[in-house]
């Protein structure tokens, strides 16, 4: 598995440990700002604080809509929210909560209620953190602006289960993410499993609460030297990475043939995507790369997305074979389909694909004005994008009636060509992810039969007729439907041919891409 956070790629068990890292830095700065900023007076403070937090808000905010994975994962664009919490320490807002009335009262109430809405209101489709991330933060700043006082939240929060969750949320946190991702990886991801996390966590946190982390805390031993606390932990910090190299190490060689075969067929990325001609989420410019013999007899084109690049290697392969040049450009998460800027969503990025449209403008530009095809294969991830049961993308879903709008723009741009136009039917997506069931079940003794699934609920044939509509429409376009081969009458297999079909929950191995290169051949000299 690739595991590369700042490009928002891979989860393992110890990923949340990101936030500890911003911690300890925060721990680190601060006494030396404060010491440094403190001795001059206390107003030159509240300034300085002011300009760090807004200064770290606004990197915040540029992030969040650019390099969101930098803006939720580094230190400084998060620092805003840290020193919020330094700032309402300082005078002016201790002196408001020292003062008599009402007004604290109906904000610590106000705040108390927002903070509970915005775990709610708050999903995956917003852009995070940037302005979303005000509304807790700002909540629960002002929530302890209000103090002790009986009449107001505090009075709430000092009720048992609240101190119980509070007291070990820090245990909590530590304990919930490796049992999540770990526990779903050996038992999926059921709702019944997910409590059973839960279960586990509080138990588990409670445990080390009880025998670690307040007995650590409250020793006198320690405290009589810091000599001592930082001697604890370096050793405890140095058996952690021992610990893990180990595990990782004894992983290595523990791990069977069967297990290691799965790792292997869902690791392999496409040649473009090796190559770098997948152009990334803020990528505004298409990425022109050409494969295949410099004696070629004719040129194919493929433009699209993720799902035209899982095609990559064995296109490249049948290029080499055919005496082809194949050129390809593509975009992760940005349908060739030319439907409204305001309906590409990305969900790596949390927000809308403004650059998506410009992309696809220039790559167009680009095949009219520089590479003379003899053919235009369009591949892309069309049921991912449209309402129903195989999209993620919740509300930034498209109707199917914009999306067979959206591909007919783009093919009627591109007839004046006078070139072949070849859609290639859009691959049965399984919607959960197959490495991981058949890594599960071979864990567990059960056929890898249990991760196949019913036909009938991996393609869209409203989607797949409203294509067809489009390409019947369009002089020199055919369309090239590889459903047969991927999938039986019946069902869409995890293995076919002793080959795992797909990589995730909707890409297909590179392996299996070049079983299926013969049929892919022969489909194309035809349409050609």
């Amino acid at each position: 598995m690739r595991t590369d956070i700042l490009k928002g790629r891979g989860a393992t068990l110890t990923l949340h440990t990101w936030s500890l890292s911003v911690e300890e830095q925060f721990y680190l700065f601060w006494p030396a700002f404060l010491l440094l900023v403190g001795r001059i007076s206390q107003k030159v403070l509240l300034i300085a604080l002011l300009i760090v937090v807004f200064g770290s808000f606004a990197a915040c905010f540029h992030l969040t809509y650019g390099k969101q994975a930098w803006a939720f994962y580094l230190a400084p664009p998060r620092g805003w929210e840290f020193g919020l919490g330094a700032l309402i320490a300082t005078r002016p807002f201790e002196d408001w909560m020292r003062q008599p009335g009402s007004s604290r009262l109906i904000v610590g109430w106000l705040s108390f209620a927002v903070l509970i809405l915005s775990f709610f209101a708050i999903d995956g489709f917003m852009p995070f953190p940037g302005v979303v991330a005000m509304v807790p933060v700002f909540a629960t700043a002002l929530l302890l602006l209000t103090g002790d006082d009986p009449a107001g939240p505090s009075a709430l929060l000092r009720m048992r289960p609240f101190q119980f969750f509070g007291a070990r949320s820090y245990a909590i946190y530590l304990w919930h993410w490796p049992i999540a991702v770990l526990g779903t990886v050996l038992v999926g991801g059921t709702a019944l499993a997910h409590c059973l996390f839960f279960a586990m966590t509080v138990v588990l946190s409670s445990l080390s609460f009880a025998w670690l982390e307040r007995p650590i805390r409250s020793s006198y031993w320690l405290a009589q030297r810091s000599v001592r606390s930082i001697a604890m932990g370096g050793a405890l910090t140095l058996i952690a990475t021992v610990a893990g190299v180990l595990s990782f190490t004894i992983a290595q060689y523990v791990t069977n043939a069967a297990q290691a075969a799965i790792v292997a067929s869902t690791s392999k990325f496409s040649l473009a995507s090796e190559s770098g001609c997948l152009a990334g989420f803020t990528t505004p410019k298409p990425i022109r790369c050409v494969f295949g013999p410099s004696n070629y007899t004719k040129t194919i084109v493929l433009l699209g997305d993720s799902h035209a690049d899982q095609w990559t290697t064995a296109l490249a392969a049948i290029a080499e074979q055919k005496g082809w040049r194949l050129i390809t450009y593509l975009r992760a998460s940005c349908p060739v389909a030319d439907i409204p800027i305001s309906k590409v969503y990305s969900l790596r990025l949390r927000r809308l694909s403004t650059q998506c449209a410009s992309w696809r403008e220039q790559a167009i530009a680009k095949i009219k004005n520089q590479d003379t095809p003899d053919a235009i294969l369009l591949a892309q991830f069309s049921s991912g994008n449209v309402k129903g049961p195989f999209t993620n993308l919740g509300p930034h879903a498209v109707s199917v009636e914009t999306w067979e709008r959206g591909l007919f723009r783009a093919l009627k741009e591109l007839e004046p060509l006078g070139v072949k136009l070849i859609v290639l039917r859009d691959n049965p997506t399984p919607y959960h992810p197959v490495g991981n069931c058949l890594a599960r079940a071979e864990w567990r003794g059960l056929p890898f039969s249990t991760c196949s699934r019913s036909l009938s609920l991996t393609i869209s044939d409203e989607v797949f007729e409203a294509e067809q509509r489009v390409v019947s429409s369009i002089n020199n376009a055919r369309m090239i439907d590889l459903t047969s081969s991927i999938c039986t009458d019946l069902v869409c297999p995890a293995i076919r041919d002793g080959i795992v079909v797909y990589r995730d929950a909707n890409h297909l191995t590179v392996d299996f891409t070049l079983l299926l290169k013969d049929r892919l051949a022969a489909d194309l000299t035809a349409a050609l």
